[in-house]
């Protein structure tokens, strides 16, 4: 549709719009794939699972222009195709019909469930305050909307409702299988909510892929599971891969020398317990629980079920 210098296609594979100036040379052209959409939504729904408290970096990624700046930019074409039209009229022709497309693309865009969740997604990440009532609305429109479930279940994931998140990411997950954050936070949150079985499916199947299986914090909550589920052997195996014996220990190392000396406890190797707690207090003597923890270990009467785990995403 339309003249020489502005034409919207309609086909098979897509859409295609072009807005030029006859005789120059000059074009603007944007191409639209269906398939391209759908990869373009499913990196938006991967993305949003990344919680604050994730350090994961991932390539910069472009997004779709909202109907918000679509309609902008439509208004701004069509405000300079009408002051073209009498001293230029085939370029202020143009410029209409190009930004009487973009208006009506966005105006009509503005209409649709996916793009209502999208401007609510945006200003609960905005607005902290009303966080909680935005997603809800999000949730409301479409109950099966990715995007609306991934941010919902990282929101009650990042306060600690351990029980809603868990429910949250097993619907997301059902739709987002390869997001592998979202299924490493869904572990976590069974594991903080004592769903000691529920947590192990999750996070040793994460474990399983190579290019995961070596992550300090992946290896901590697997520890922690079976040390609630009274496997302390198998707990200390998997402790074992931690870089422990370097000078400088970061806080998920650390956490991870606490997690041995419990399971060195468990086992009944008390000398090893204590002296994993030594080092610990020599690197940083502030570390929550330390003193109670040695001293009942040093006095026989140390319990794992006396310790609150809660472990967290690096």
């Amino acid at each position: 549709m339309g003249p020489r210098g502005a034409h919207y296609t309609v086909g098979p594979r897509g859409t295609r719009t072009t807005v030029g100036i006859p005789g120059t040379g000059l074009s603007y052209t944007t191409y639209s794939s269906h398939h391209a959409r759908r990869a373009a939504e499913r990196q938006t729904r991967h993305a949003a699972t990344v919680g604050p408290r994730s350090s994961v970096s991932s390539p910069p990624r472009s997004a779709p222009m909202t109907p918000a700046a679509k309609l902008g930019w439509g208004i701004t074409v069509l405000v300079l195709g009408l002051l073209l039209l009498v001293a230029i009229w085939p370029v202020g022709l143009a410029l209409l019909i190009g930004g009487g497309v973009l208006v009506w693309v966005a105006l009509n865009q503005r209409k649709e469930p996916k793009w209502k969740i999208r401007s609510l997604l945006r200003k609960a990440t905005q607005n902290p305050a009303s966080r909680n009532q935005l997603l809800q609305l999000a949730i409301s429109i479409d109950p099966e909307n990715p995007e609306a479930l991934a941010a919902s279940a990282e929101n009650t994931y990042q306060t600690e409702d351990w029980s809603k998140a868990s429910d949250l990411f097993e619907h997301y997950l059902l739709k987002a299988p390869e997001d592998e954050q979202a299924e490493l936070h869904l572990g976590f949150s069974y594991l903080n909510g004592d769903n000691v079985d529920g947590a192990l499916r999750h996070l040793e199947k994460i474990r399983a892929r190579s290019a995961s299986g070596e992550r300090p914090d992946l290896i901590n909550a697997v520890a922690v599971a079976f040390l609630k589920k009274g496997d302390p052997n198998q707990a200390l195996e998997i402790l074992k891969t931690l870089p422990l014996r370097r000078q400088n220990l970061d806080e998920l190392l650390l956490q991870g020398l606490f997690m041995r000396s419990i399971a060195h406890y468990e086992l009944h190797q008390t000398s090893a317990a204590i002296s994993d707690l030594d080092r610990l207090y020599a690197i940083n003597p502030a570390y929550p629980d330390l003193g109670a923890v040695r001293d009942a270990m040093k006095s026989g009467t140390f319990s794992v079920a006396s310790i609150h785990f809660q472990v967290q995403s690096s």
